[in-house]
């Protein structure tokens, strides 16, 4: 039978993953329909520390590894994204509050952007802990009422699996695009595309022209 160390173990480790796993209210409310003798509200509780914690690693792993997918000129645009949630503790707890509280947009994605922009503080893993502490109380005990069996969860969570993972490579590769610093001083968006293959350099020789 599932008990709360394993709880902890089990969330801490899928929200280390940047996909391919279900959202994390589900899994506690397929943990809660195992076993009712579970405190829901205390489930809900190690959940989001779990959560919060696997996060923070994700996004370190995140910052280290972004300079292998990322260019130095866009690593540096995310980067202003970064300086600007840091200068703006309280704006950057309450937007990451209202995206962990109920904003349907995968929290990988969202870890994954503040990893590759550098924004990680203490507020937005505090705006994201009390959002899902919220988050998943609700619908802890939601899911008892509205999924009466377990092979129900497993089917919704297969089908949110991939619509998640295509999600999140979508908002990735969107706020991957935009020019923050442009966007932050001007309050335009401009937009950068991914140039695929290299460019074919002009040949100016002047001694290889044809008689």
């Amino acid at each position: 039978m599932i008990d709360y160390p394993l709880t902890f173990i089990i969330i801490f480790l899928e929200n280390i993953a940047p996909a391919f796993m279900p959202p994390t209210w589900m899994i506690l409310g397929f943990i809660y329909n195992l076993n009712q003798n579970l405190n829901p509200f205390l489930l809900a509780f190690i959940g989001a520390i779990a959560s919060t914690l696997g996060r923070f690693v994700l996004v370190h792993i995140t910052g280290k590894l972004k300079n292998r997918f990322m260019d130095k000129k866009r690593a540096k645009k995310m980067k202003a994204l970064g300086e600007m949630a840091k200068k703006n503790p309280i704006k950057a707890f309450l937007v990451m509050f209202g995206l962990s509280l109920g904003a349907p947009i995968p929290s990988n994605a969202v870890f994954i952007i503040v990893g590759m922009s550098e924004a990680s503080s203490i507020p937005i893993y505090l705006g994201f802990f009390l959002g899902r502490l919220i988050q998943y109380t609700v619908l802890i005990l939601t899911t008892n009422y509205v999924l009466n069996s377990v092979s129900e969860i497993f089917q919704l969570s297969l089908t949110n699996i991939i619509l998640f993972d295509i999600a999140t490579l979508g908002i990735v590769i969107l706020f991957s695009m935009i020019d923050w610093a442009e966007f932050i001083h001007t309050r335009k968006l401009k937009f950068m595309p991914f140039k695929f293959g290299k460019s074919k350099k002009k040949d100016n020789n002047p001694k290889l022209k044809k008689k």
